[in-house]
């Protein structure tokens, strides 16, 4: 098993593997078929390498995320605000005194283009934010 160890391809095959978020058992089992070694053997080595190697496997993971999740988190912000100001604008519209028939219509008629876009402004937003929240979380 020792010979496991000093395998520097297998190592950086398993870092590889579960970097791009294959499941342990998955890489567990290519482990064994490469080495022949049995699965409590292969399974151990996959463990002792997630623990040695978990900084590494944490940023490759994560390389992507993080930017990916801004971008999404940070433009849901910026459609919420605007689609928000929108809804507001609509609201102090329809009640101020004077108002008539067509203002009604009109603004029935806007919020039905404001309210879908807040929301999937706001649920950019909180996907974004899981997204992010997810990538920094410790395994």
């Amino acid at each position: 098993m020792s010979s496991l160890y000093e395998d520097t391809e297998l190592s950086n095959f398993v870092v590889s593997e579960l970097s791009k978020h294959r499941r342990r058992k998955d890489v567990v089992f290519d482990v064994a078929q490469r080495t022949g070694v049995n699965w409590r053997e292969a399974e151990r080595y996959v463990e002792d390498v997630a623990m040695a190697e978990g900084s590494k496997i944490a940023t490759r993971k994560n390389i992507l995320i993080i930017p990916l999740g801004l971008a999404i988190g940070g433009i849901g912000f910026y459609i919420s605000i605007l689609e928000g100001l929108a809804l507001l604008s609509i609201l102090t519209a329809a009640s101020a005194p004077g108002g008539n028939l067509e203002t009604g219509a009109a603004s029935t008629a806007a919020l039905q283009v404001v309210l879908p876009r807040l929301a999937v402004g706001l649920a950019m937003t909180a996907g974004g934010v899981i997204g992010i929240v997810t990538a920094l979380r410790p395994e």
